[in-house]
């Protein structure tokens, strides 16, 4: 809006607006005392005091000096635009080079945003008789609904790379919780009854006071093939129906190539950057290790705790940037 474009000027560009609001008139009297006194006290012509009033304007006019700071704005703004580069306006532009932190998202900014199904394992004695193809398809038909880059790599995986049939089942009452996973009611083809589907990351699914799975508390081996798959790199998704959980999906991201070389210009700034993420803290300390150079690790954040996590590093007195991506 023009209220929030007005208030996030650049401090140099308040500041030229609020000397010209003073600068201007004063020119302008000037100008035409100028015009005035010079034919009644030094007896100059009319005409030759008009000519010197004017070019007085001409020459003080702050024109060029109040046209000169938003121009070079959003000249730079369009420039990193270009570039890929979304600035909020010119406040951040001119606080940049004070800038001591940098603060970016993993998913889709330090990754390339683009997960692939890397292992899928199956719980033991579930008593469902659960095998890889349901497992996989009970998963794609619940994220079939989800926006989230995790849940459209399982989708694609299945119906593309595994070319599974999902038509078998149906969802209802869908409803994603943020950061952890979706819950819905599954319907298999034929039958009437449905059962409530969870699925979501691992603290979502098998640590939830409430809804703790019942399955993984005898498993204690499954629960370290969890944690054996974080941290290898991989983000966990944890399937439970009706309370019985009935395995994961493993899936894993690559660091973006020209993420290590931004991260070292960065670093050969003296800027020190901070990796902010929903996932676990396994898995970001894997990728934090193969791109290198990331001081902060803040992990498991939902989008609310992201923020909070720059105001943390602000109450170090540093100045953050955030750079945001995926979650």
């Amino acid at each position: 809006s023009g209220q929030e474009a007005q208030a996030n000027k650049a401090p140099i560009q308040r500041f030229v607006d609020q000397f010209s609001r003073i600068y201007t008139p004063l020119v302008v009297v000037a100008a035409a005392l100028m015009a005035v006194a010079l034919p009644l006290i030094w007896g100059v012509s009319w005409s030759e005091s008009v000519y010197r009033a004017l070019v007085l304007l001409v020459i003080a006019c702050p024109c060029a000096l109040v046209i000169s700071t938003p121009v070079a704005v959003v000249s730079a703004l369009a420039s990193a635009a270009r570039a890929g580069i979304l600035i909020k306006g010119g406040e951040p532009l001119e606080i940049a080079h004070d800038v001591t932190v940098v603060c970016f998202d993993k998913t889709g900014t330090l990754t390339l945003g683009l997960p692939s199904v890397v292992e899928v394992f199956c719980a033991p004695g579930t008593n469902v008789g659960i095998d890889e193809a349901q497992l996989l398809k009970i998963a794609a038909v619940a994220e079939k609904s989800s926006e989230h880059p995790l849940g459209k790599a399982i989708v694609l995986y299945v119906e593309e790379d595994r070319q599974l049939d999902v038509s078998d089942l149906s969802v209802s009452n869908f409803a994603a919780v943020p950061g952890r996973g979706l819950e819905c009611m599954l319907r298999s083809e034929g039958r009437q009854q449905e059962k409530k589907l969870r699925v979501g990351n691992s603290d979502f699914i098998l640590d939830d006071d409430d809804h703790g799975s019942k399955a993984i508390s005898s498993s204690s081996s499954f629960s370290e093939i969890i944690r054996s798959c974080e941290e290898k790199g991989c983000t966990v998704v944890c399937v439970e129906l009706d309370g019985v959980f009935l395995g994961f999906i493993a899936l894993a991201d690559k660091p973006r190539p020209e993420a290590q070389k931004a991260l070292r210009a960065l670093k050969q700034r003296n800027v020190e950057i901070a990796m902010v993420s929903g996932d676990n803290k396994a898995v970001c300390e894997t990728i934090a290790r193969q791109i290198g150079s990331i001081d902060y690790i803040f992990s498991q954040c939902l989008p609310r705790d992201k923020v909070n996590c720059v105001k943390e590093l602000q109450a170090r007195e540093r100045k953050p940037i955030s750079s945001s991506g995926g979650s």
